[in-house]
Order: C-alpha cells, then structure tokens, then sequence
C-alpha cells in the first residue's frame, strides 16, 4: 500500500486556506502534515481546525525540512519569495508545488528547475485544470474525434481583489502591466501576441465607452 504524500503549506493565506487545505483530504493520496507561516498563532488555529501535527516559523523552515515530516511542499507565499522556498525545498530533497506564476523571471525559474533536476525531486506549477474531471474529459473526446476537428478556442481570465493586495502591484508581478509586458516579449505575429492585443484593446475600448456613458448621464 502506497503511503500518502505528507505535505508542508508553506504560507498560510487565502489560495491555502480557501483551496489547497480543504482539497487535500479530497485526493485520497496526500495529507498536509506541517504548515510554515509567519503568523504562528494563525496558523496554529488552521492546523487545529485541519488536524496538522506541526507549525513553524518562516525562519524555522530549513530546520523543518531536515526532519521525516514531509515528503513535499506547496509553496504558497508573495510572487518574490517563490525561487527561495522552492529551491531550499528541492535542495533537502522535498518535491515541490508551486503557486502560480512559478517565478518572476525567467533566471529564477531556471533556476528552480535546475535545483529540482539535481536532486531528483519533481516541481511544478500548481495548474489545477490540467487535473479537473472535465478537462481530461474533454481532451479524451477531442482525441477520440468525437466532436470533429477542433479549430480554434479562445477565453479570458480575470479575478477580483481588493485594494492593497499584493497581486497587484508591481513589485511583487503583479497588476495588468505585466501582460503588456509579455505582449511587448513576444515574437511579432504570432497568435498570442495578437489574441493578448485584442484583448486589451477591446478592453481599452470598452472602458472609454463606459466612461462616455458616464460623461453622458453626468
């Protein structure tokens, strides 16, 4: 019988508390065994409410991957502080999990990648839809030919947050400047560049009609 996979969350904000803890149970294969935060109390309350053995502190991390309490990490901190977990993780020999995006640049991405392949543990980027009953249900059927031959798909991703929140600011690569930042490094031409351009053009237009409707019942 194969053992469960004994995680540590490290970082102990929304996505854990809203997505990861509560699905973990749910997978049949993992369990969370240790959660690194910098609000000890907080988190003391989470791994009470969760049944977690083991709390530490940001600085207490290294110390804790040295001890047999966990097989993985999901990493789930601010943008900047992804490559510093992650590579202390890969270098005690800890598979990781990523939060999305996995780095703010690509040297630190390397990096990480580079780490995870010299000791032998996996990494990836926590993309929950390649995993969903739905998405694999759709990629058989389109594999299978039961729907024709598929030609083109398009969608838009968003999300709310409040004023404040480190997803959107600069520093920490977050806010809508980073995707004409990645428009801006494409290739000329190609799909995505063009897909991401109308997009924020459509966007753009869209704002300026919504503030002439303004001007105009002002």
């Amino acid at each position: 019988m194969l053992m469960p996979v004994r995680y540590a969350v490290v970082g102990a904000g929304w996505i854990s508390q809203e997505a990861f803890l509560p699905a973990v149970p749910q997978t049949g294969n993992s369990r969370v065994t240790a959660i690194v935060s910098g609000n000890r109390e907080g988190a003391a309350q989470l791994a009470a409410f969760f049944s977690i053995d083991h709390v530490c502190d940001y600085r207490d991390f290294d110390a804790l991957l040295r001890q047999d309490v966990v097989d993985a990490v999901y990493v789930a901190v601010p943008n900047p502080m992804h490559h510093d977990f992650a590579v202390r993780a890969a270098n005690a020999g800890k598979h990781v999990m990523v939060e999305k995006p996995i780095a703010i640049s690509a040297k630190e991405a390397i990096a990480m990648i580079d780490a995870a392949a010299r000791n032998d543990v996996f990494l990836m980027t926590s993309y929950r839809l390649h995993n969903e009953p739905a998405t694999l249900a759709a990629l058989d059927a389109l594999r299978a030919g039961k729907i024709g031959e598929p030609i083109s798909f398009s969608a838009s991703f968003g999300f709310q947050s409040q004023t404040g929140n480190h997803r959107l600011k600069k520093e920490f690569w977050g806010g809508p400047l980073r995707i004409s930042a990645s428009i801006a490094s494409m290739p000329p031409g190609t799909s995505s560049r063009r897909s991401l351009s109308r997009c924020l053009r459509w966007r753009q237009d869209r704002k300026t009609t919504r503030g002439s409707r303004r001007s105009m019942r002002a």
